[in-house]
C-alpha cells in the first residue's frame, strides 16, 4: 500500500438511484455539509428532481405553522415566533438566526421549500433581508430596496420560486415619493444575486393587501380601489417568468366583510366572511380561469355560533382557524390584561374540528403573520 495520498478523489461509481435513495434518509443540515465538498456532490445534490423529492418526503414527514406575536411597538418585550407542529398542536419558541435588539424589528415575508424569507433590523435602522435554512441552520443576508426609496410610503413584498426552479425571487412593490399615486417594481433574483427590473406598474396597482399567496411562480394580492376601501375590488397578480401584471375582478356578491387569499389544491382561493344574527359564515370559492373569464366556484360553506373562527392557513386538505378573545384589565376586580389565541385543524368535507393548541398571554398581544414551514434543503 502507497503512503502517497491520492491527488485527486474519484467520485462514487453508483447507480445515481443508489445514490440519491441514501442521501433521501439524510437530514438537511447532513445534505447541505456533502453540498459543501465539491462541485461534484454540489450539482448532484443541487439537482431539482432530487430537491423536490426530498422536500416531499420531509414535509410528509410533518409541517410547522410559524405564529408571529407582538406586544406592539410601545412594549419592552421583542417579538416572538411560535413554531407549532400542524398536526399535533405541540408548539416551542423559535429562535431566530439574528440578535434583535430594543427598537430592533423583524417580519416574515413568505416560506417556501424550507426557505424563510424575512425582514429585520437589529437596531431599528438600516433594514436587511435574510433567506434562512431553520433546518439545515443556513443564512443569506440580501440588501434591503426600502433606502432608496420612499420608507414612509406603503410598500409589499413576495418571495417565491421560478417554476421546476431552484431559483428564487423576491418582488418588492413601492412608491419613490410620498406625494406620488404611481407604484413601481423592483425584483431580486437568485441566480443574478441583485435587484433589477425596476419598471413602473399599471395604473391599477394600487393599496395592496399585505397578505400574499404565491403559486407557480406568480404572486397574488389583494386590491382595494381608490374609490371604495372598504371591500376590496380586484386581485392583483404579478408572474416573475413573464414580468407581467394581470387582474381578476371579485364579483360584488361574493364581497363581504372580511376576505382571505389562499392556495387550496394548487388552486388560488378566496375565503370570505360574513356576520349573521348569531354568529358567522365563511364561504371558500375556487378561482378558475376561463379564456378571457374567471369563474368562481364555491367549494365549501360552514357556519358557527358566537365570535369569528377565522381561517388563516391551508394544511394540505384542512384549514388552519384562529379564534382569539381578549381581556381588558378591569382594576377593580384585579384582573390583568389577557389575549388568548385558539388555533383548530377544520376538515371542510366533514366539517370536524379539531383544537391544536391555545395559548394564553398577558397584555394585549397580537398575531402579525401565520406561514406554514417544512423542511427543505434547497439553496438560500
Amino acid at each position: 500500500m502507497s503512503d502517497i495520498a491520492p491527488t485527486k478523489a474519484y467520485p462514487l461509481t453508483l447507480p445515481e438511484e443508489l445514490i440519491f435513495d441514501i442521501f433521501l434518509k439524510s437530514d438537511p443540515k447532513t445534505l447541505v455539509a456533502c453540498r459543501a465538498t465539491n462541485h461534484y456532490w454540489r450539482d448532484k445534490l443541487n439537482a431539482i428532481p432530487f430537491l423536490q423529492e426530498t422536500h416531499s418526503k420531509w414535509k410528509a414527514r410533518g409541517q410547522f405553522i410559524y405564529l408571529h406575536f407582538t406586544l406592539g411597538p410601545f412594549n419592552q418585550r421583542p417579538d416572538w415566533i411560535m413554531k407549532m407542529d400542524a398536526t399535533t398542536g405541540e408548539a416551542m419558541q423559535l429562535a431566530l438566526p439574528v440578535t434583535i435588539n430594543p427598537g430592533g424589528w423583524f417580519r416574515i415575508i413568505d416560506t417556501a421549500n424550507g426557505n424563510v424569507c424575512m425582514r429585520f433590523s437589529s437596531t431599528g435602522k438600516a433594514p436587511q433581508i435574510l433567506i434562512w435554512n431553520p433546518a439545515a441552520n443556513t443564512l443569506r443576508s440580501i440588501r434591503d430596496p426600502t433606502q432608496h426609496f420612499c420608507t414612509m410610503c406603503t410598500f409589499t413584498y413576495a418571495f417565491l420560486y421560478y417554476p421546476g426552479s431552484s431559483k428564487y425571487a423576491i418582488v418588492h412593490i413601492f412608491k419613490r415619493n410620498l406625494g406620488d399615486q404611481d407604484s413601481w417594481l423592483t425584483m431580486f433574483c437568485a441566480e443574478s444575486s441583485d435587484w433589477q427590473y425596476v419598471i413602473p406598474c399599471p395604473k391599477y396597482v394600487k393599496n395592496l393587501d399585505q397578505n400574499c399567496v404565491t403559486s407557480d411562480g406568480v404572486a397574488f394580492w389583494l386590491s382595494w380601489s381608490m374609490h371604495d376601501s372598504t371591500y376590496p375590488s380586484y386581485i392583483v397578480s404579478f408572474s416573475i417568468a413573464n414580468k407581467s401584471f394581470f387582474t381578476i375582478p371579485i364579483p360584488h356578491h361574493i364581497v363581504s366583510h372580511d376576505h382571505r387569499l389562499l392556495i387550496y389544491q394548487d388552486s388560488l382561493c378566496m375565503v370570505s366572511n360574513r356576520d349573521t344574527r348569531d354568529g358567522y359564515e365563511i364561504n371558500m370559492f375556487r378561482i378558475l380561469k376561463n379564456g378571457i373569464h374567471y369563474a368562481w366556484e364555491k367549494i365549501f360553506t360552514f357556519t358557527g355560533i358566537g365570535s369569528l373562527e377565522n381561517p388563516v392557513l391551508i394544511h394540505e386538505e384542512e384549514l388552519i382557524l384562529l379564534k382569539k378573545t381578549h381581556r381588558e384589565r378591569n382594576a377593580l376586580m384585579r384582573r390583568p390584561e389577557t389575549s388568548q389565541f385558539m388555533f383548530l385543524r377544520f376538515d371542510p368535507l366533514s366539517q370536524h374540528k379539531k383544537i391544536l393548541n391555545a395559548p394564553f398571554y398577558l397584555g394585549h398581544v397580537q398575531l402579525i403573520s401565520t406561514h406554514v414551514y417544512s423542511q427543505g434543503c434547497f439553496p438560500v
